[in-house]
């Protein structure tokens, strides 16, 4: 349920004025749009200090002041190890610099895992795709029914009913579902530790804002919560 907050600061971090996100249960990490000037840290405003890290300077982020967002490609990646995220609800600003159309490399792993396959949401593009699960042999496919086109900004939300991929897993473009698919194997752990990846399917691209939730929000919170970030971010 959605709480009404004014200004107030939670574990050092202040939290902004006006918005519905912090208010909205299960809020795990907020990665907010324009939040840092910086390329090492990505910082969490959801009061719970999940900040995103990259100490080593050829694996940064790069950080665009007049965009707002963070740009990702195959040689880059935001630690996010100490979170053990149980992660339900999923949204990202992003928009996809590259087109990855052919063979194995054809994937952007939003999320994912070290050095392997276990525990990924990712997008294909031209878009009509998307997965989240474990090893390349035993991903979930969802063909959807609205796809992104390269460069443009989009809003996708993932949600799945349970930690590691099993049951109902939904994907959301620009607040409005466009697949989804059961799920009857357990596929991957749930365990996300990487904003993109540093491999040839990592995701090549702009991060402009990013929200976690450990919980499958209710239909009046999840559209809230997209259209707030649509407005910041200026997704349309």
């Amino acid at each position: 349920n959605m709480l009404g907050l004014g200004n107030s600061i939670v574990s050092g971090v202040a939290l902004e004025a006006g918005s519905i996100i912090t208010g909205v249960s299960g809020l795990q990490t907020w990665y907010k749009f324009k939040t840092d000037a910086a390329v090492a840290q990505w910082s969490d405003q959801s009061g719970n200090d999940n900040h995103a890290a990259q100490s080593t300077a050829d694996d940064q982020p790069s950080y665009n002041s007049s965009t707002g967002a963070f740009g990702f490609d195959i040689s880059t990646e935001f630690d996010i190890t100490a979170l053990n995220l149980d992660a339900r609800t999923l949204i990202f600003a992003v928009d996809f610099t590259v087109e990855k159309s052919s063979g194995d490399t054809k994937w952007h792993r939003l999320m994912s895992t070290a050095g392997n396959s276990t525990g990924v949401i990712q997008a294909y593009l031209p878009g009509d795709y998307f997965y989240s699960g474990g090893n390349t042999a035993t991903l979930v496919s969802i063909a959807a029914s609205g796809t992104v086109t390269n460069g443009a900004k989009v809003l996708l939300t993932y949600t799945q009913t349970t930690q590691a991929h099993s049951g109902v897993l939904k994907v959301r473009k620009n607040g409005t579902q466009i697949a989804t698919a059961t799920v009857s194997t357990a596929d991957g752990n749930g365990v996300y530790d990487r904003l993109g990846m540093i491999n040839n399917r990592g995701f090549e691209g702009n991060m402009y804002e990013v929200a976690i939730f450990d919980e499958v929000l209710s239909s009046d919170d999840l559209t809230a919560v997209e259209n707030e970030i649509m407005s910041r971010t200026g997704i349309s």
